[in-house]
């Protein structure tokens, strides 16, 4: 009896053994392992929702769709793999979002605790807090999820709702997951907050209008879906609740009792006697609505979890875990000779160009952007849960031209990235940094000299790990290599992940050289997930640098005993380059081996670099000449350097005479103590010429804006062209400069902070959309800043770059216009001189672009550009409609005047206003911005008219209904006419930027007639 005791608590503990393996969800699961995870997803969901705007709907979002689908188990995160389709690619996760973020979360998780929290945890947590966002109820959500390690997206079609669904089937799909009526009534109720796309709208509104829906409501709706076939890709939407959008309250249920239902399902619960006495109660109490909601989310977030030994916790939530081996996986290897299109990701300002990518646009303007080019699919770079690194090798050329010798600033990278979807800043950042933090490993070839970032000179390699200050640099002046200079640059890096050896080889020549220009040990494990991106990234910062990766190379293996195989040789080359202007054929390059440099100089031949390899008296003599001349050189250079010194000391006297008359003088040191040592955290924007820190004055305590000079020669003239105009005006509506500084060769200027950021930031990135009353004051207060820098000072100031990123808010939402750091000051009644046009595309005047010369009429252009982008809340350049990846773009000037010429003119007005303004308000903005956008200068108004016409004391000139053309006469073009023809031509071809001081997609301008007469501007 004894034994038959022992043997059944035996079993009792083996049981329990068994379960506790299995695991269940629990409130605080990660207390011990990682007591710190909840706390950073909630601060990084609360960041990403004051950064982004509203992120809080879309995490509610994905955890309805992870959970509903099988498990709550984050397979909706993995990406689709070996033909296997994910299921955030199917059409019902149409419009989804948020999923970056998700791996933004994880990194930031992953840094406190390796391999510990779940992307599935993440998921319900971020909807969670996300939630909180919203003012809903507080949920404490259990956790300990495991992930999936495969996607079911083979049965998101059964599981995931349709847009025309039946309020009885998707009552089932609740039920057959556990949810009862009450519970799934009440998570219907997250379409307060929701909005839906207007494909999935028009069959309740075309071809006639649904009965049930309020006539009213109707309307709203027709207005938001003016056609029977909208675009899914264009920004139409429709809201529930127009009144509290982004309250998760319950207004949805007075909503749909008044008929006021976006969806087929929506209405069915007002109707159907089971779920009506719910529909009632919840829009009686919102109290008990938030109750019910809570509950029902509890239910949903534990569908069916994988727990204890199920499933994985992955590192990057967009790839589950493979089964490699621990001590080889098989070779990455591709080159340019065999990859195909669709193996490369480009992004921003990137596209193809005769077998190369260009990573930035060829302009002959001066402009800022970046792009980026990256191979498709990721590498694996580590083995999960060990620490071993794969060795890899990579062989490109790559060209660096300049459309205008003068206009320098820039530069490009080899770059490893934790993700395909980012693209850092322009100027200085290289499009490698961007605002969230993401790191990489980079290689950077930089032809601009920032301090910011500790640049040694405006032609260097540096290696750079998750920060812009190269943790190793050097000089390319050394081995006679010019970024600059428009010939072939050829690079090899290397790297050993046993030997932790980094290597860097640069030359002109094909031939790699027989010791690199860097080689240093290096631990890349604490940068590498083990799966990243590789490619290139490039930018521009206010120059005309052309960056182009000519010949990419690739390979790389987990094998220690066996390098990486060798990497394809480019095609044999033409070298332009004065000392290697010979051609010749490329071997292969070498992978990393952990050999030594006599291993490598045994293995390696020295290349002949400089032609006095070649035997023959001519070399001789050639050797002689040339000692000769560096001799005289370097005699030549010590003069200069001395002169040079001497003007330094007379320059920097003229310059503070030349400012003195302008507000105060700062020290360096104050504005140093002020913006913290010029942190990164403290940045708040980047201008075409330089970067704007947040400062806090230490005498006084104020809050200012520190703008601080890029560095370059032309970014110190636009500089101190803005000190001297913006110095001396005096304008409410102009961004009032509190002082400057000029020490330690830096050019500083002192601002007063504006709260509300930039106007394009309230029109694009806010949570909420900019009401109409804000619209117009700012609109008036533009034209009125204007109206005085054109008519009212003592000397007439051009501006020049009159656009929405360069007019900024108060806390009042008044208008405050600034970056004066184009702008040109002409005496009243004279002709401004013509130069190489300046600014952003899309508000560019036509006569602009050919002549170079800038008016006051090319000031009311981009002013009328600007009116119809607040209006629309479309930017001037945006990609057409169903035009695809590769589409052509379309300027907003030509549309509006197209709904103009249809008699649909307030057609254009923003969607997101749910028509909350005055139509006849509306329509006199719009026929303002047109007014100000025709392309006869001479027809366009003066600024002090505009601000009669929007405060009503003066009529609006008759517009076209059609857009007229212009004609220029050739005597007047800075271009000769085959240069402009040329240059437009390559302007049609833009690619697509993300930067703020550049343009969304394609310039429009196009040339009607090519006849040797004047070209006709559309």
């Amino acid at each position: 009896m004894a034994a038959k005791n022992h043997l059944s608590l035996l079993l009792l503990l083996l049981l329990q053994l068994f379960y506790s393996g299995r695991g269940e969800l629990q409130m605080n699961y990660y207390a011990k392992s990682c007591p710190k995870a909840e706390e950073i997803i909630k601060q990084q969901v609360a960041d990403l929702y004051y950064e982004h705007g509203n992120t809080a709907v879309s995490w509610l979002r994905n955890l309805f769709h992870d959970c509903i689908v099988k498990s709550c188990d984050a397979s909706l995160l993995l990406e689709t793999v070996t033909g296997v389709e994910s299921e955030k690619d199917s059409e019902r996760s149409f419009g989804m979002r948020n999923f970056k973020y998700v791996n933004k979360i994880k990194a930031a998780v992953e840094q406190e605790c390796p391999l510990t929290v779940s992307c599935a945890d993440i998921v319900a947590l971020s909807a969670q807090y996300g939630i909180i966002m919203l003012k809903g109820p507080e949920i404490e959500l259990k956790t300990g999820r495991r992930d999936s390690k495969v996607s079911y997206s083979h049965l998101v079609e059964a599981y995931v709702p349709r847009h025309n669904e039946s309020l009885v089937n998707v009552l089932s799909l609740f039920s057959s997951i556990g949810i009862d009526t009450e519970a799934a009534v009440a998570l219907l109720g997250a379409h307060s907050v929701g909005r839906v796309h207007c494909v999935n709208l028009v069959e309740r509104l075309y071809p006639s209008v649904d009965p049930t829906i309020d006539p009213e409501y109707a309307k709203y709706l027709k207005g938001r879906c003016p056609t029977p076939n909208p675009d899914p890709k264009a920004v139409l939407y429709s809201r529930n609740d127009r009144e509290t959008p982004m309250i998760l309250d319950n207004m949805y249920y007075s909503n749909i009792l008044n008929h006021k239902g976006l969806l087929i399902v929506d209405q069915e619960l007002a109707s159907n006697p089971l779920t009506l006495p719910y529909v009632k109660k919840f829009a009686a109490d919102n109290q008990y609505f938030h109750a019910q909601f809570s509950r029902g989310i509890r239910l949903l977030s534990e569908n069916n979890p994988l727990t204890g030994d199920e499933g994985e916790i992955r590192k990057d939530c967009r790839t589950a875990f493979f089964d490699f081996s621990t001590t080889a996986v098989s070779a990455a290897e591709f080159d340019f000779g065999t990859v195909a299109l669709s193996s490369l990701k480009l992004l921003g300002d990137a596209h193809l160009n005769n077998g190369s990518v260009r990573l930035t646009r060829d302009l002959a303007v001066p402009n800022s952007g970046a792009g980026r080019v990256l191979y498709a699919k990721p590498i694996r770079f580590r083995q999960p849960g060990i620490n071993y690194l794969a060795s890899f090798s990579t062989f490109f050329s790559f060209s660096i031209t300049n459309l205008n010798p003068s206009s320098i600033g820039g530069g490009l990278a080899f770059l490893i990235s934790p993700d395909d979807d980012t693209l850092g800043g322009a100027g200085g950042f290289l499009g490698l940094a961007d605002e969230r933090g993401l790191g990489f490993v980079a290689v950077e070839f930089d032809t601009l000299m920032d301090v910011e970032f500790k640049d040694i000179n405006g032609n260097h390699v540096g290696l750079d790990l998750n920060d812009m200050v190269s943790l190793q640099v050097k000089d390319l002046d050394g081995i006679g290599i010019d970024l600059k200079s428009g010939d072939t640059v050829n690079s090899w890096i290397e790297y050993d992940g046993s030997a932790r050896i980094f290597k860097i080889f640069v030359s002109y020549s094909n031939l790699k050289p027989t010791e690199p220009l860097m080689s240093f040990n290096l631990d890349l494990d604490p940068y590498l997930n083990d799966f990243m991106y590789v490619g290139f990234s490039g930018s521009t910062q206010g120059s005309t640098e052309v960056h182009s990766v000519d010949w990419w190379s690739f390979t790389s293996s987990f094998d220690s005993n066996s390098p990486p195989g060798s990497v394809p040789p480019p095609p044999t080359t033409t070298l332009m380059n004065p000392t290697a202007n010979v051609v010749r054929s490329t071997p292969p390059s070498q992978p990393p081996s952990g050999s030594d440099s006599n291993t490598q100089k045994n293995t390696n031949p020295p290349s002949c670099h400089n032609g006095l390899c070649k035997q023959g008296a001519g070399a001789v003599v050639g050797v002689v000449t040339a000692g000769a001349f560096v001799l005289a050189l370097f005699a030549g250079g010590l003069i200069w350097v001395y002169s040079k010194k001497i003007k330094r000391v007379k320059k920097s006297d003229s310059l503070a005479s030349e400012i003195i008359k302008t507000p105060k003088e700062f020290t360096y040191k104050e504005l140093k103590i002020a913006t913290k040592g010029f942190s990164s955290n403290r940045i708040i924007g980047h201008g075409a010429f330089g970067t704007v820190y947040k400062g806090i004055l230490p005498e006084t305590g104020d809050i200012v804006a520190v703008k601080r000079c890029s560095h370059s020669t032309q970014g110190k003239n636009e500089f101190l062209s803005e000190l001297s105009i913006i110095g001396t005006l005096r304008h409410r509506n102009l961004v009032r400069l509190q002082g400057w500084c000029h020490e330690k060769g830096e050019i500083l200027l002192v601002y007063d902070l504006m709260p509300n950021g930039s106007l394009d930031k309230a029109l694009f990135e806010a949570s909420t959309p900019l009401p109409w009353s804000h619209r117009k004051k700012i609109l008036l207060g533009v034209s009125s800043a204007l109206a005085y820098l054109h008519q009212e000072c003592e000397n007439q100031v051009i501006h020049r770059d009159v656009k929405t990123s360069n007019i900024m808010l108060d806390e009042g939402f008044n208008a405050r216009l600034g970056d004066f750091g184009l702008a040109r000051q002409v005496e009243h009644d004279k002709s401004p001189d013509a130069t190489v046009a300046a600014g952003t595309m899309g508000y560019l005047a036509p006569e602009y672009l050919l002549t170079g010369r800038a008016t006051e009429k090319t000031d009311v252009f981009s002013f009328g550009a600007v009116v119809l982008e607040v209006a629309s809340g479309r930017r001037p350049i945006e990609k057409e409609t169903g035009a695809g990846k590769f589409g052509v773009n379309s300027n907003l000037v030509d549309w509006v005047w197209s709904l103009h010429r249809e008699g649909r003119l307030l057609a254009a007005a923003d969607g997101r206003l749910s028509g909350e303004f005055e139509e006849s308000e509306m329509r006199k903005v719009l026929l303002v911005g047109l007014a100000c956008s025709h392309p006869d200068p001479m027809t366009r108004p003066t600024m002090r008219g505009v601000v009669q016409m929007l405060i009503g004391d003066s009529e609006i000139p008759i517009v076209p209904r059609s857009k007229p053309s212009t004609s220029f006469s050739t005597a007047h073009l800075l271009l000769t006419l085959q240069d402009s023809v040329s240059d437009l031509n390559d302007m049609i071809a833009i690619s697509t930027s993300s930067s703020d001081h550049s343009f969304k997609g394609e310039d429009s301008i196009s040339l009607e007639d090519r006849t040797a007469g004047s070209p006709s501007i559309v």
